[in-house]
């Protein structure tokens, strides 16, 4: 199955640097540039309350496997290893979650295969000091919460959806758990606070998210590699 990989979920990684790009740098307009005050109009009608609407179910079903379920089985298989990314992945004959673990200095890989939930394969790397450093402190600021309790959330807070993808991401000085969810009307995705669980925002991702290659820095596990990496939307298991 001709795939690349990378220390963080792909899509993942780049819809969190567009979601912070510009909310967490850009310069907050000052007051000259405020437009001049309009007297208030007068309030209109409230309109008639209708019943929420039944969530959409995705229109890729969601796989037998669980990305939970995915990333217990790895890392019960990679012992004194900690959850650092992990995503579902489309092939030509299958479709698998690739889940990234670090412990003892390395990066773990292990693919687990959606239709059972067993381990295909796995890769080991070992991280330079700079990139450890970065994980080491990322896991520190997660020790309140876990995966699983991420995930439960950004679920809760979008009914009917199935999480995609999941992984550590740092916004400024703080980390975040981001989770990726298809839904009905496309792909979401939920930040999460790392403090407490709760979910932070949720944002509709734009097809320029998904296929964004070039902005930001992404830390590769293939040192040598040119351009960028090329990922297929999910498909619906076989």
């Amino acid at each position: 199955m001709s795939r690349t990989r990378s220390l963080l979920p792909s899509l993942l990684t780049l819809a969190l640097l567009a979601l912070y790009s510009c909310e967490s740098a850009c310069p907050v307009p000052d007051s000259a540039s405020k437009p001049t005050a309009q007297p208030a109009a007068p309030p209109a009608a409230k309109p008639a309350e209708l019943p929420p609407a039944a969530p959409t179910a995705p229109a890729i079903p969601a796989p037998k496997t669980t990305l939970a379920n995915a990333i217990a089985v790895a890392l019960a298989s990679a012992k004194d290893t900690r959850f650092f990314g992990a995503e579902y992945e489309s092939g030509e004959d299958r479709q698998i979650y690739s889940v990234a673990l670090v412990g003892g200095g390395s990066l773990h890989e292990i693919r687990v295969d959606v239709a059972d939930g067993k381990i295909l394969g796995a890769d080991e790397e070992k991280l330079d000091e700079h990139k450890l450093e970065i994980v080491e402190g990322m896991f520190q600021q997660v020790a309140k919460t876990t995966v699983d309790q991420a995930l439960a959330a950004a679920l809760a807070q979008v009914p009917g959806s199935w999480a995609a993808g999941a992984g550590l991401t740092r916004d400024g000085e703080a980390t975040r758990y981001g989770v990726l969810l298809v839904t009905g009307e496309g792909t979401k995705l939920a930040i999460v606070s790392a403090e407490d669980a709760k979910v932070l925002e949720v944002r509709t991702m734009a097809h320029e998210d998904e296929d964004e290659d070039e902005d930001g820095e992404e830390m590769e596990m293939d040192e040598g590699s040119e351009g960028g990496e090329e990922h297929e939307k999910p498909e619906a298991p076989k």
